[in-house]
């Protein structure tokens, strides 16, 4: 999770503040920042019982926002028995105080392995990821209408945040490529799994017994297809990986563990949703890169191979 100095050194403020004047964090100990943005902060700390992880919401709807958060927590908990998507453990939510609390996962997260591991090492981890991708997906699935027009308002909305003659550009034939992936698709029924929402690599981590998701804030219903984008666009961000042939202008290295799991062999999947999903996570991205920035140039060369792709 990026984070800027000026949201470090606020979240450490409220932190010292919290801890001052509410008596159940006071107790905490060896309290460190791991990550700060806008929407929220979160730190490792030292319980009386065990190291906890602290997420700190900001913001007007911030109780709102643990309550909601503590509520998946909770019930992701109760579906451990029957499911092998594992989370961390809920400790204590202080709605109050916009702060749920949950056990600490010790182990390097799936962004730091995939950076710095061999690319021999990089399908098992590829294989993990998708191995608790669908333990979780499978703790819910039902099947809607799929609607081709919310996903092409979502491209739309995320159009008008574009900066500059080559965004824009870039930005408009991913659109129609978006638009001619989906709407063939529309009214059909299509399976809706448990989704994460954020299905990053940052947000797994590799525990001692078994691979973790964290920073799971709701619970919903989505196509795979967006999650399997999310991570997939993710993980060729984070590494340059280059083999053939490609789907979508993505390796089948990094799409081949998540296309090869017997959930989507049952046929509750997309592969054109899930190349407008891949357009879509492209487009977001695109809409938080400065005009002329290496971030950019790097993703128009990813527009272009998956403009490329013959779909």
């Amino acid at each position: 999770m990026t984070s800027d100095l000026s949201h470090i050194l606020r979240a450490s403020a409220e932190m010292a503040e919290l801890q001052r004047v509410a008596p159940r964090l006071s107790r905490l100990r060896e309290v460190k920042i791991i990550s700060a943005t806008a929407r929220a902060s979160v730190f490792s700390a030292q319980s009386d019982a065990s190291a906890v992880v602290v997420k700190l919401f900001h913001g007007p709807n911030a109780t709102r926002q643990a309550k909601r958060a503590g509520r998946a927590i909770i019930e992701l908990n109760r579906r451990r028995a029957t499911h092998p998507g594992c989370t961390p453990e809920f400790v204590e939510l202080l709605p109050k105080r916009g702060i749920l609390i949950t056990r600490f996962i010790p182990g390097p997260d799936f962004e730091t392995l995939l950076t710095d591991v061999s690319d021999k090492e990089i399908p098992t981890l590829l294989n993990r990821a998708a191995e608790w991708l669908y333990g979780f997906a499978q703790s819910m699935q039902e099947t809607r209408q799929f609607d081709a027009a919310k996903l092409v308002v979502s491209t739309e909305t995320r159009l008008s945040n574009l900066d500059g003659a080559d965004q824009e550009y870039a930005g408009t034939r991913l659109r129609d490529r978006i638009k001619s992936l989906s709407t063939p698709h529309d009214c059909q029924d299509m399976a809706v799994v448990q989704s994460h929402g954020d299905f990053a690599p940052k947000n797994l981590i590799l525990g001692p017994d078994a691979t973790y998701g964290v920073d799971i804030t709701e619970l919903s219903l989505a196509p795979p297809e967006r999650d399997i984008a999310r991570f997939a666009v993710e993980t060729c961000d984070l590494r340059d990986i280059r083999a053939f042939p490609t789907r979508f202008g993505i390796s089948e290295t990094v799409f081949a563990p998540f296309l090869g799991h017997e959930t989507l062999n049952s046929g509750a999947f997309s592969e054109a949703l899930l190349g407008a999903h891949v357009g879509l996570e492209l487009l977001q991205r695109l809409t938080h890169a400065a005009p002329g920035s290496e971030k950019e140039a790097k993703l128009l060369l990813m527009i272009e191979a998956f403009l490329a792709h013959e779909n």
